[in-house]
Order: structure tokens, then sequence, then C-alpha cells
């Protein structure tokens, strides 16, 4: 026990280095981390957005190129951010951007889960779908939903570049939940690494708090934000209708314990899932083709 309490105590120490190494390769994730932030903030107007999102020309191109999309049935041509952000919409910015640069994070294979970047996009994005639209038919920010689904998948990427740093070859092989498997490698599940990560990157603390606590929303100090329990069963849910929504063939999870946290009936999450789905084609065919 003192052995695996010690070698947990060296992961935990190590992860501040790791995390740094991912920030300083992925430093526009500050954006979206201020964008969060930005949008908490009830006095925020969409030109605070623009202003923000203009630090960055690459995603300020991607934003033009989106709001030009027959995703949003664009009929004229934006050209500039301002425009842009107004045809989106206030309140799907954080949605668009998070989606936008999620792509960078999901960009590296991670090969202690034995996942492609395909694999990792494909697993993110489809968490991210369900929990907005689920999100909407139980009347919660869609917008925070979107964001902690692409982001839920974070810790791994973390979790992974640990192991690297130790140079421990081991690899996940699904004989066993994935968190068992990272709790007795590392001490730690991906959802608390993801919360760390958000921490030093400065996201709301209402975001990092759902992340860190959705694998287990009964481990929270104090009662979660109803969006945890929500990510809790997406992420089952997801694992179920398959990456990019692969599998029809698939039956909705129990949903006895979500009731008690978020209204919606296994009509509404039938729905919710077809809806996402949808919205999945839509994205690969139209917006965010890898």
């Amino acid at each position: 026990m003192d052995d695996r309490m010690n070698r947990k105590e060296e992961f935990s120490d190590a992860v501040n280095q790791v995390v740094n190494q991912v920030i300083e390769l992925h430093p526009n994730l500050a954006v979206l981390s201020s964008l969060s932030n930005l949008l908490n903030k009830p006095d925020t107007a969409l030109d605070d957005l623009a202003q923000l999102i203009k630090s960055e020309p690459a995603l300020t191109a991607d934003i033009i190129k989106i709001s030009n999309s027959s995703f949003y049935a664009a009929s004229s041509e934006c050209s500039d951010i301002e425009s842009s952000l107004a045809r989106i919409g206030f309140n799907d910015v954080l949605k668009v951007v998070s989606l936008i640069l999620s792509q960078n994070l999901c960009s590296m294979r991670l090969e202690s889960y034995r996942m492609d970047p395909d694999d990792l996009w494909a697993e993110s994005v489809t968490a991210s779908l369900l929990m907005e639209t689920m999100a909407l038919a139980a009347r919660l920010n869609k917008a925070k939903a979107a964001t902690t689904g692409i982001l839920h998948n974070v810790g791994r990427v973390i979790i992974n570049n640990l192991m690297e740093y130790f140079q421990i070859d081991l690899r996940w092989d699904a004989s066993i939940p994935v968190t068992d498997w990272e709790e007795s490698v590392v001490g730690f599940n991906y959802g608390e690494a993801g919360g760390r990560f958000l921490r030093e990157m400065k996201f709301p603390e209402e975001i990092r708090e759902i992340i860190r606590y959705h694998v287990d929303p009964g481990q929270a100090p104090q009662a979660p934000h109803p969006l945890t329990h929500l990510l809790h069963y997406c992420v089952q849910l997801a694992d179920l209708v398959g990456r990019g929504f692969s599998n029809t063939a698939y039956n909705v999870p129990d949903t006895t314990q979500l009731r008690q946290h978020v209204e919606l009936s296994g009509e509404d999450i039938r729905e919710a899932v077809a809806e996402a789905k949808s919205r999945y084609e839509q994205i690969n065919r139209k917006v965010l083709t890898r």
C-alpha cells in the first residue's frame, strides 16, 4: 500500500510538468478559456468576443469559413469576424470555438489508450453533440454542455503524456473499465487529470468541476452541477452508440439515476441521439472535415 501511495504522489507531482508541456503544445486553448470566462459575465457584448478571437488569425479564418457554410444556411457571405459571430449567434460561439480548437488537441495518437487521432476526435465530438442535444431537451445551458463534452477526454491526453514521461509501456486493452485501469497505473482517473489541466488553463470553475467529477459525480465534495450528471450519462451513451454514431442497434442506458438530477425521459434521449447523429453527419460533411 505504501509503495502504491508513493507512486501516486510521484505521478501527481509530475502532472504539473506534463500539463505545462501540453499547454505549450496547444497555447490557443487559452482563447477557449478566456472565451468561457467572458461568456460567464452578464455584460459581455459580441464585440468583446470578436476582439478576443481576433488574437488568433487562424481561428478567425475558421469561424468565418464556418459562418459561410451551408451548415448555417448562408445566403450571403460574411467577410469579417463581427458579421460571422452575429450569424453564428452569441450562444453558439463557445460551442463552435471548442469544436475548432479541439481538433488540434485531438491530433495526436494516444498510445496508452490505443487511440488514433480520428478515434479521439470522433469520441469527443459524439459526446459533445449528445451533451448539446440532451441539454437543450432538459433546458440546461447547451453551450457549456457541448464544451464539457468536447473537453471531457482532455485528461486522457495528460495521462498518456504522463506515461510517456515515466516511460511506462502499458496499454489499456479494454478488459477492464478505463478508469479502473488509469487508477491502477497512475492513481487517478482522466476526469481528475482533466480538471487539473483546465485549472491551470484558468477555465471557469464550473466547467472544470463538471469534467473533474463526471467520472463519479458522487465523489464531488458538494452537490455537483446537473451537467456533471449529464456528462456521466452521455459518456456511457456515447460508448453504446459508438464513435460517430456508428451503432444503430443501441439500447438507452437506465435513466433512474440521471432523472434524479436532470429531467429527461427515455423518449427524450432517443430523440436527442437522432438529432445529435444528424448534426454529426452535417459537421463531418460541411464544417469540420478532418
